[in-house]
C-alpha cells in the first residue's frame, strides 16, 4: 500500500487522515495526486488505486491498521467494478468516509444510487476545475473531522450521563413529574403510594473490624451488587445506600416488595457460598417493609443534589427492619403491607403484635413473613 503525504508534514502520523483516489487511468491519478499534494489544507496520506478491487484491498488494510479513511474520490466507468458499486461497498465498511464521484459519464441512476446507498458527498464532472476539486475535498475533510469530533463529544456525554445516572438512577427520575431531566429543580418531588423496603446486614461493624478498609469496601460492594439486581427484577429501585444498608421503593406495591424480600433472603445463601463463608461467618440480613404515602424528590442545596424519599413510611420501614434483630426474625412487614397484598395467602405470615418502635408514639402492628431460607436469622 503506497502512500504520499500532502500539506505540511504532520507531527503525529496517527492524526493524519487518508484520502483515497481511484481511477483506471494512471495519468488521472497522477494529476489528482499532484493537485492534492499542493492544495489540501491539512496533512493527509494520499492512497491511489487503479481498480475497485485494489481500492477495497487498500480499505481493508486501512481498517486493519487503524488508519482513518476520510475521503474517497472515485471514477465511475472502470473495468469490472464501476464507481457507484465501489462507493457502496466502501460505505458498508466505513459509513463515515466522505465519498466523491468524479466522472463525465455517470448516468443519473448511477449518481442517484450512490447518493441513496453510499451517502454520496459530491458529484464532480470531468474535466474538473482544480480549484473546484480542491475546495470540494477540503470541505469533505472538514465535514469528516467535524462529524468525528461531534461523535467523540456525544460518546463522552453519553458516558458521563451513564455515570451520573448511577448516582440518581433512571427509575428514580421516572417517578418525578419533569418530562425532561434538564428541567429538574431542587425541591421537585411527587407524593405516591409505594412500598418501602429497608434491608441491613447483621453485625457488619464487627465483621469489618477483621478487614482492611479496602477489603471491607470491596465486600460491601459485592453484597450490594448482589442485592441491587434482585430489587430491580421486582420492579423496584434503590433510593439510597446507607453504609451496609439499602432502602428501595416499589411503585407496584406490597406484592413486589415482599417478593423481593423473600428472594433477597433466599439468595443470600448463594452469596455466602460464593464468598466461601461458613458457619457463624455466613452473612445474615434483616428486611423491613412498610407501605404508604411516600414523597420522592430532590433535596440538597444549590451545589449538591440528592434523590431521596421523605416520609414517616420510610422511617418506619427502617425501624421495622431494626425489630427483626430484636425479634429473631428475618423479614418483618407492617399491617398496611400485609393488607395491600393481592392475596393474603400468597406468603405465609404470622402476626407478631403491636410493637413500639423508636421515634413513634403509637405502636406498629408487625407481621413476620415466614420463609424457609437457610440463612434466616436465628431465633432468640
Amino acid at each position: 500500500m503506497g502512500s504520499e503525504t500532502s500539506g505540511s508534514e504532520a507531527s503525529n502520523h496517527e492524526r493524519r487522515q487518508v484520502v483515497l483516489c481511484v481511477d483506471d487511468e494512471r495519468i488521472v491519478l497522477t494529476s489528482i495526486g499532484e493537485q492534492l499534494k499542493r492544495g489540501l489544507s491539512r496533512p493527509c496520506l494520499i492512497e491511489v488505486a487503479e481498480s475497485g478491487e485494489e481500492a477495497l484491498e487498500i480499505v481493508d488494510e486501512l481498517i486493519e491498521q487503524g488508519e482513518s479513511l476520510a475521503v474517497v474520490i472515485s471514477d465511475h466507468l472502470m473495468p469490472r467494478m464501476k464507481g457507484d458499486e465501489l462507493l457502496r461497498r466502501i460505505h458498508a465498511r466505513l459509513p463515515d468516509a466522505r465519498k466523491i464521484l468524479l466522472t463525465g459519464q455517470a448516468s443519473a441512476d448511477a449518481v442517484g444510487g450512490a447518493v441513496n446507498h453510499a451517502s454520496l458527498y459530491r458529484y464532480i464532472a470531468k474535466p474538473w476545475e482544480s480549484a473546484d476539486l480542491l475546495l470540494t475535498i477540503n470541505e469533505a475533510l472538514k465535514s469528516f473531522l467535524q462529524a468525528r469530533e461531534l461523535a467523540r463529544k456525544t460518546a463522552r456525554l453519553e458516558r458521563t450521563l451513564e455515570v451520573f445516572q448511577r448516582f440518581v438512577p433512571r427509575d428514580f427520575i421516572r417517578q418525578l413529574p419533569a418530562a425532561d431531566v434538564t428541567r429538574l429543580a431542587l425541591g421537585d418531588g411527587v407524593e405516591r403510594e409505594m412500598s418501602v423496603l429497608f434491608t441491613d446486614m447483621r453485625a457488619f461493624t464487627s465483621r469489618a473490624e477483621t478487614m482492611s478498609p479496602k477489603q471491607a469496601f470491596a465486600f460491601l460492594n459485592r453484597y450490594l451488587g448482589h442485592a441491587g439486581p434482585i430489587v430491580r427484577a421486582h420492579r423496584g429501585f434503590i433510593v439510597t445506600f446507607l453504609g451496609d444498608a439499602l432502602m428501595a421503593a416499589f411503585p407496584g406495591g406490597p406484592d413486589d416488595a415482599i417478593a423481593c424480600s423473600v428472594e433477597l433472603l433466599a439468595r443470600i445463601s448463594s452469596f455466602n457460598d460464593g464468598e466461601g463463608l461458613r458457619g457463624d461467618d455466613r452473612l445474615r440480613i434483616g428486611v423491613g417493609v412498610n407501605t404508604g404515602s411516600l414523597l420522592i424528590g430532590i433535596i440538597g442545596d444549590d451545589e449538591r443534589w440528592e434523590g431521596s424519599a421523605i416520609s414517616d413510611v420510610a422511617n418506619t420501614a427502617a425501624r421495622i427492619e431494626g425489630l427483626t434483630k430484636k425479634l429473631g426474625i428475618s423479614i418483618a412487614a407492617s399491617e398496611s403491607t400485609i393488607a395491600g397484598l393481592s392475596s393474603a395467602t400468597r406468603y405465609a405470615h404470622r402476626r407478631i403484635g403491636e410493637v413500639f418502635v423508636k421515634g413513634r408514639k403509637r405502636p406498629v402492628n408487625v407481621f413476620e413473613i415466614v420463609t424457609a431460607a437457610g440463612d434466616a436469622a436465628p431465633a432468640t
